[in-house]
């Protein structure tokens, strides 16, 4: 069984061409099929990896059917597949070829949402906030606690100099995971950001207390350049990294 995902050692060139290689297979030969299972990730950028954004992406599969299985495909499960390949494609940051593939999908109710979501996170790779908060708004009438979509657009918020619209997307994704570390941690640099000391503290804190290991992250962490000088904040990022060390 072939994998890939996002833990590939292999260079993103090769890993796409392997990946184009599976999905051709899948169309056109009719043998192989793709299974996707959710992952978790975080961004990477500039080779510092940073929490802020939180997925449900998918690993990428090749596999065999059983022999029980149909060869013949209905429209509805060849959208379903084309979804799946898009989804890969956005696992390798690949956002292009998955615009590609979604431009195949007929918006039906039935994949409405998931084709929005989709979108709305390839034009977020392709730093398109404008058109990834279009797709975002489609999708979140009808899955307004997706957490892909809430942080997805909070994302795109503070790119496009409306903060408090990414503070409000971030509580609303705290409630519906109001234990989320990454979320808490996100609020508070939003907050930061926000010149709002005392809620930026809290949020921290309260990040902390779920994961410290998330100190690690302070130090690069641009969002934060509003309290560097901050006493409290300094005593704070002292005392946590202190605790982090100890174990």
């Amino acid at each position: 069984m072939l994998i890939i995902g996002s833990e590939s050692s292999a260079p993103v060139a090769s890993r796409d061409t392997l990946l184009r290689a599976s999905l051709h297979s899948v169309f056109h030969d009719g043998n192989p099929r793709l299974i996707f299972q959710p992952i978790n990730f975080r961004e990477k950028k500039s080779g510092i990896t940073r929490i802020s954004f939180s997925s449900q992406y998918a690993l990428l599969k090749l596999a065999t059917p059983s022999a029980s299985g149909s060869n013949d495909m209905d429209d509805s499960r060849h959208q379903r597949r084309i979804l799946k390949a898009a989804e890969g494609y956005l696992e390798l940051d690949l956002p292009e070829q998955a615009l590609r593939e979604l431009d195949q999908i007929k918006t039906t109710d039935e994949f409405r949402c998931r084709y929005h979501i989709l979108r709305g996170e390839a034009f977020r790779q392709r730093e398109e906030f404008e058109a990834a908060l279009l797709s975002y708004h489609k999708s979140h009438c009808g899955e307004p606690e997706n957490l892909i979509v809430l942080m997805g657009m909070a994302w795109c918020y503070k790119r496009t100099g409306q903060l408090h619209r990414s503070i409000q997307m971030m509580k609303r994704a705290l409630e519906v995971e109001p234990d989320n570390a990454l979320i808490q941690f996100n609020l508070a640099c939003y907050f930061s950001l926000d010149q709002d000391k005392s809620q930026a503290l809290s949020w921290l804190g309260r990040a902390f207390r779920q994961d410290r290991s998330l100190i690690s992250l302070v130090a690069d962490e641009t969002d934060f350049d509003p309290l560097r000088d901050d006493p409290d904040f300094q005593y704070m990022i002292e005392t946590v990294g202190t605790t982090e060390k100890q174990g």
